[in-house]
């Protein structure tokens, strides 16, 4: 999973006691869990049906609009590919669901928790 610490996205895996961020393995105690969504996802409910707004983490250029509406993702799928300060950031889908809108074009600057996807999730599939 991806967890954004300021304006700094990291990849976590959790195993035991520790959590192994991109920058090292830390020691974890959790003291309490929350049902909040993360702040890159605007929804009331992340049931099956729901309709997430994912948002730019930073300001920046898109440089690839990665989906079109109507588009099946997958959890992780990138969506929008986002430069800010020489980098490439890859903003992924929160969730497996179908594309119901794009909402910015390449080449267009964005700025931080601009909306630039809405993703309508659907529920775990039978395999």
């Amino acid at each position: 999973m991806d967890v954004r610490i300021g304006a700094k996205t990291l990849r976590l895996q959790l195993l035991g006691n520790e959590a192994i961020l991109d920058d090292g393995a830390h020691q974890l105690r959790i003291v309490e869990v929350s049902k909040e969504a993360a702040d890159v996802i605007e929804s009331h409910s992340a049931s099956p049906g729901a309709i997430v707004d994912v948002r730019s983490a930073m300001p920046g250029r898109v440089v690839r609009v990665a989906v079109a509406v109507g588009s099946s993702v997958r959890r992780g799928e990138t969506l929008v590919v986002l430069e800010a300060m020489k980098m490439q950031n890859e903003i992924p889908a929160p969730g497996d669901g179908v594309v119901r809108q794009v909402a910015v074009s390449e080449g267009e600057t964005v700025t931080a928790d601009r909306v630039v996807a809405s993703i309508e999730l659907r529920g775990p599939s039978a395999s």
